[in-house]
């Protein structure tokens, strides 16, 4: 087998056995993929004899040293070095390429086995596109067994195959890493050990998640907008928080369905116990299932379908609840132990308005994706985003952009965000006729989740002069993370999502405060000041990393199992 290619990825960070191997599949073409350690020897005719035998529905992997003891009582032996399993490479030298020219006869017929050790492993990529990935929350060890319990239960089998052969200098890399890391090593291979015994425990308590129907189709692919034509796409608020909540209460140990509008039923490719099921389906499949926990997301009409749980919550993402054609008052009291608010405003206000009592309702948090904020990207001192809803915020912006550029020439605004589903697009063609008016703006439209970091993380202020009732606004998480200093109001969800990690102008006036001139000098004045002011800004900037560090997803995840578990809420303050 010729090799035809190579291709050498340079990762933006160290990565783990699971993220290095994804990666690799993720940059590779072939039907077929070979998974390898980097301390092997393959011997000749090894790949294609694997690759001969795995299909769709076979992974392959070859005799070893390793297998000595285990698989097989026999092993070779090369000018008197038996090969055995845990050797060093002092004790091989010389026979290298004996090791190489190992050809065993071709009637040693496979066995078939539980699992195969992914240290040399054949997989058909039809394989991963049935199985998923390999789970990245594996540090080291146990990733290709996860896999391989994942596999077969979706009807995969595994070959020995005794007419192939791989060396393998077997856990010397585990030592070198205890040696490295002493006590940290431990410690992680216990979290390693938990991590695997809660995924796979007998009787994991059930999470329904119901969605609904949605704008478009989304699953966890659509984090990095791979799900519609490869092109990187954003995703919403509601549908991020689905995505990576569900994956965190999965690794709790819980085992989750989410019914959402997806193309087809499939498991988490991430390698979570995270099945996405077309919400169409949802009536039929809680006939034959009993939910542990049950959340309704932004839609009520799944309690008009019978479906049994122990415990009933809706998650109410936006200013009311979406009834369809029910009274604002019937939100199914009687069915649903607990509605979750994403701010004290928002508490305050559907209390008043669905008329439900105080003790019914709770305020719950989003969080972050800390990873997608690891990439070292320079800051543009002079460059301000705007990536919301052009009907929050942007109207008045650009009222207020040039007066700013008047005084600070250099300034620049970048937005982003999609106008494709924005209903009214004669209002969107005069807003985007100003835009490309006006000097110093750059429109960016729908871009994908790790683009928008990188934004975040380039700019110096996030600039969102808004009037409009926020339930909570990851977005503000967002750019305190990436270091954009969030320059904006003090209202509705803002007031707790933000606090003391940005400048929010007061709103004596509610939302009409943003219209008036005393609201835009100030504005403006606060935005000269951070542009020319470097102390100033990086006092700010400091004060949003301080303040977001608590938003992420393994805590809001700890916080409903608590819940869940002994019946305590406690905020994330």
């Amino acid at each position: 087998m010729s090799i035809r290619k190579v291709v050498i990825l340079k990762p933006k960070k160290p990565l783990n056995f699971s993220e290095s191997i994804n990666a690799g599949i993720k940059n590779s073409t072939n039907d077929k993929i070979f998974i390898a350690n980097d301390d092997i020897i393959i011997s000749k005719q090894t790949l294609e004899r694997l690759a001969n035998k795995c299909d769709e529905n076979t992974v392959t992997g070859p005799d070893s040293n390793c297998n000595y003891g285990w698989m097989t009582n026999k092993h070779y032996t090369i000018k008197g070095v038996p090969l055995l399993p845990a050797m060093l490479p002092k004790q091989i030298k010389g026979i290298v390429g004996e090791i190489y020219d190992i050809v065993p006869t071709d009637d040693n017929k496979p066995i078939e086995t539980d699992w195969l050790a992914f240290f040399a492993t054949m997989v058909h990529r039809k394989s991963f596109d049935q199985v998923g990935l390999l789970d990245e929350n594996f540090v080291y060890d146990k990733e290709d067994l996860d896999w391989c319990v994942r596999a077969k239960e979706r009807g995969k089998k595994f070959l020995y195959c005794f007419d192939s052969y791989c060396f393998h200098f077997g856990g010397i890399s585990r030592k070198v890493k205890h040696e490295e890391l002493g006590m940290k090593h431990l410690e992680d291979n216990a979290k390693n050990e938990e991590y695997f015994k809660n995924k796979y425990k007998q009787g994991k308590p059930v999470v329904g998640f119901y969605a609904h129907d949605a704008w478009e189709y989304w699953d966890e692919n659509s984090l990095n907008g791979t799900i519609q034509d490869g092109k990187p796409k954003g995703i919403g608020g509601s549908e991020t928080q689905a995505i990576l909540l569900m994956r965190e209460l999965a690794k709790l140990g819980y085992k989750v369905k989410i019914f959402n509008k997806c193309r087809k039923q499939h498991y988490d490719s991430g390698g979570f116990d995270v099945e996405y099921i077309p919400f169409q389906k949802f009536g039929n499949y809680s006939k034959n299932i009993k939910y542990n926990l049950f959340i309704a997301s932004r839609y009520l009409d799944c309690f008009d379908i019978p479906f049994a749980s122990d415990l009933n919550l809706v998650m109410i993402h936006d200013v009311f609840l979406i009834q369809g054609n029910r009274p604002q008052h019937d939100v199914y009291l009687d069915k649903v132990d607990k509605y979750l608010c994403l701010s004290h405003s928002h508490k305050e206000f559907v209390n008043k308005y669905h008329n439900i009592p105080l003790d019914k309702i709770v305020v719950t948090s989003n969080g972050l994706d800390f990873t997608r904020f690891e990439k070292k990207i320079e800051k543009d001192l002079y460059s301000m985003i705007y990536s919301s809803s052009p009907d929050r915020g942007l109207e008045v912006l650009l009222d207020l952009f040039p007066h700013v550029k008047t005084q600070v020439p250099e300034v620049t605004l970048d937005i982003y965000y999609g106008f494709e589903n924005f209903q009214n697009q004669e209002y969107v063609a005069k807003l985007m006729e100003r835009i490309n008016s006006t000097e110093g703006i750059t429109y960016h439209g729908r871009v994908g989740q790790d683009e928008v970091a990188e934004a975040f993380q380039r700019s110096t202020i996030w600039a969102y002069p808004t009037w409009f009732e926020e339930t909570y606004c990851i977005t503000a998480l967002e750019a305190m993370i990436g270091g954009s200093i969030v320059l904006s109001s003090d209202y509705w969800g803002l007031k707790d999502t933000v606090k003391e990690g940005g400048i929010l102008l007061p709103m004596p006036q509610g939302k009409n405060t943003v219209f008036t001139k005393e609201y835009r000098e100030k504005w403006v004045t606060e935005c000269i000041r951070l542009l020319k002011d470097k102390e100033y800004q990086e006092l700010w900037r400091e004060k949003g990393k301080k303040r977001v560090e608590r938003f992420t997803w393994e805590a809001v995840a700890k916080q409903w199992h608590i819940y869940f578990s002994e019946g305590k809420w406690t905020e994330i303050q």
